[in-house]
């Protein structure tokens, strides 16, 4: 085996010339790439913000106007048939309502407060309902919207799911409209649109998630066709777990979120982003309702999911002031203005385009985190290295403000498991958040699928970012079938190189430069 191995193995390895002038073009123009899309994007997002504007300012002025003719005419909005008549006779006074009009007018051009601020509500819903569930939605809605709502102010209902209009509603200033009979009736066409919404098969809830809406590309809907906001309430009544069935990196189901890089990324490298969308929500607040709990794999869970929608709202200029699964406190928190809810979130300024996934809480003590474990000082037998089983590797560090990942590449012809490459037929990449969820800088563990030979395992730690006036300390653990043993790490003082030299470090088993390490399984055990 030995002669055959050595008759046909390659001795070493040369790139491409081809292949290396062209890697070396593309990470010349990247920069430049990079610049043009984010000065693109900016551009973009201006005269969106420019175009939504006038819209809306000429929006407003119509209702204004609707409004103050509405409230001199006695009547819930202008009508060309004011001065009809049904008897024949002369009017007393032929030119008040024509002098009125003019009034009304006069103040619309020069600006002139009348004192009256109409405000707008937009509600996002999701198709994924049964009928039972529509109609107790619909009844809510239209409660809150009759008892709570000043005359003049509008509500605009949506599919939130596929960002369609579903109808419009208006509260008339006249009192007699403000029961919610009245209110139904005065908005009977968009009532009847909301209630004859087509319901969701249990197979179709089954297939998604029960209330699924799609969050990112709702409020970027509202932003470019319905902003800017001004003094707007923006109801979301569906789950915060968004569906994304061509990019897994984008689907939180099964317990992940996305990490805040997604936040700084370009558009086009992930749905989350806000680059360029700084000012979309300025103006508004959003309250979000969600129809369960099913989502929920634990607590900590639940915070990161609420953490990563607080600070993408946030990132476009809004804030979250409700989020919960509860209805008396939602609508409660509508009905008051409630602003935005207190947190202690600070968002983490990292370009990395990372997808994090929350393990269910462990069922016993034996299998808690490689972390929390107490350390075993006894080598193991060195055979053990050739077929090692329940293996997991884990990195941690004690820089707040470091980044550090790990990469762990089971044999020499898989790839490696990292942030980017969270599983494959080996195994699994994930984060143990140990601590409150304020940040997303969990400590990094990967756990082997199947038994894997240790002296083919390759195992480097890379720090990514973050700055350090002194030395970068961490530790290194290895347990093979419930023992765990650990060996510390450092890195001399200086800052991170978000992930540079990560091929060549790869493919020679060698760190490529002063960031990255490489660590033998054996030293880790003892062994050597």
């Amino acid at each position: 085996a030995g002669d055959i191995w050595a008759s046909y193995a390659p001795m070493s390895m040369d790139d491409n010339p081809v292949y290396v002038e062209l890697g070396k073009a593309i990470e010349t123009l990247e920069p430049q790439t990079k610049q043009r899309s984010k000065e693109f994007s900016t551009k973009k997002s201006r005269l969106n913000t420019l175009k939504n504007g006038r819209d809306s300012y000429v929006s407003k002025q119509v209702q204004l106007y609707r409004r103050e003719a509405a409230r001199i005419f006695g009547a819930p909005e202008l009508s060309s048939n004011h001065s009809k008549r049904k008897d024949k006779t002369p009017m007393k006074n032929p030119m008040k309502p024509f002098v009125s009009l003019m009034a009304v007018m006069m103040l619309m051009l020069f600006g002139m407060n009348t004192g009256a601020h109409a405000k707008t509500v937009m509600i996002g819903l999701s198709p994924m309902h049964t009928q039972s569930e529509i109609n107790a939605q619909t009844k809510q809605m239209l409660r809150y919207a009759a008892e709570h709502l000043e005359g003049g102010d509008r509500i605009e209902v949506f599919d939130a799911y596929n960002n369609l209009h579903l109808g419009s509603f208006t509260k008339p200033v006249k009192k007699s409209y403000h029961s919610v009979k009245a209110f139904m009736r005065y908005n009977a066409p968009g009532v009847t649109a909301l209630r004859n919404r087509t319901p969701a098969t249990q197979e179709q809830i089954a297939q998604s998630v029960k209330g699924a809406v799609k969050i990112p590309q709702f409020l970027n809907f509202l932003a470019e066709n319905y902003g800017p906001f001004d003094d707007t309430a923006i109801l979301i009544l569906g789950s915060p777990i968004h569906i994304e069935e061509t990019v897994s990196a984008w689907d939180m189901r099964g317990g992940k979120f996305a990490g805040d890089g997604h936040f700084s990324s370009a558009p086009q490298e992930s749905i989350f982003s806000t680059l360029g969308k700084e000012t979309y929500l300025n103006g508004a607040t959003v309250y979000a309702l969600y129809p369960d709990r099913v989502w929920v794999i634990n607590p900590n869970y639940e915070l990161y999911v609420k953490r990563m929608w607080t600070l993408f709202i946030e990132a476009q200029g809004g804030k979250l002031a409700a989020f919960t699964d509860d209805a008396s406190t939602f609508w409660n928190r509508v009905i008051n203005k409630a602003g935005a809810m207190p947190h202690s979130f600070k968002r983490d300024m990292t370009s990395k385009l990372e997808t994090f996934e929350i393990q269910p809480d462990l069922p016993n003590e034996s299998q808690t985190s490689i972390h929390e474990r107490d350390l075993t000082t006894t080598p193991p037998d060195e055979n053990i290295l050739r077929i090692a089983e329940n293996v997991e590797i884990g990195l941690s560090w004690s820089c707040e403000t470091c980044d550090l990942d790990l990469y762990v590449r089971p044999n020499h012809v898989a790839d490696a498991l990292y942030y980017g490459n969270t599983k494959s037929p080996e195994g699994v990449y994930h984060k143990d958040f140990l601590s409150s969820p304020r940040s997303v800088k969990g400590y990094e563990t990967v756990t082997f699928i199947r038994a894997a030979d240790l002296r083919d395992t390759l195992i480097a730690v890379n720090w990514f970012g973050g700055v350090s006036s002194e030395d970068v300390k961490g530790e290194i653990r290895l347990a093979i079938d419930g023992k765990t043993y650990g060996l510390p790490i450092r890195f001399k003082n200086g800052y991170g190189n978000t992930g540079t030299g990560r091929k060549k470090t790869l493919e020679h088993a060698a760190p490529a430069n002063d960031n990255w390490l490489v660590i033998e399984p054996q030293k880790i055990l003892g062994l050597k």
